[in-house]
């Protein structure tokens, strides 16, 4: 199956990943509080895919491997591992 470049957009543009999937939360989207919340549900769900010095997703992304380097990044989601990387020095780029 082949999907436009547009569609894809628009698909995520209607549907971000907030991991509110129950409309639980009632807080403003946007926020500085909201993106924290978002955060944390990220990070509390993910803590079996950390690796030994406990990075997010560490058991699945070669940090070591990546220092250094130019990472691209297609689909970050809500930029909560963008964030993590780019807070620690790494050559970021989002797509």
């Amino acid at each position: 199956m082949v999907y436009k470049k547009e569609k894809v957009k628009e698909f995520w543009d209607k549907h971000g990943m907030t991991y509110d999937w129950d409309k639980k939360y009632n807080i403003q989207e946007g926020s500085r509080i909201w993106f924290k919340r978002i955060d944390k549900i990220l990070f509390d769900i993910e803590k079996f895919l950390r690796d030994k010095k406990k990075r997010p997703f560490g058991a699945i992304i070669p940090y070591d491997e990546l220092k250094g380097k130019k990472v691209l990044e297609v689909g970050c989601g809500m930029g909560s591992i963008t964030g993590f990387m780019a807070k620690r020095g790494y050559n970021y780029y989002i797509y």
